[in-house]
């Protein structure tokens, strides 16, 4: 079953859709992936969303990975 926090955060991020895609390829994003409790529908109240994104080896993409300190 489904948690209501799960639901509501995967319909949130349905609607945000095409936004949430704009702001990734700014940044040289692609290729988003949702994982953790809300993919699993287990979420609860203190739950965070967890994604998983390709970004380019250069350009936009490299820039949030310096910014965040993936190496």
């Amino acid at each position: 079953m489904t948690s209501t926090y799960s639901s509501r955060t995967l319909d949130r991020l349905r609607e945000h859709r095409e936004a949430i895609g704009n702001v990734l390829a700014r940044y040289g994003a692609s290729n988003p992936r949702l994982f953790g409790s809300i993919a699993q529908g287990t979420a609860g109240p203190d739950s965070d969303v967890d994604l998983l994104l390709d970004l380019a080896a250069e350009g936009p993409g490299s820039r949030l990975s310096r910014l965040s300190g993936i190496r």
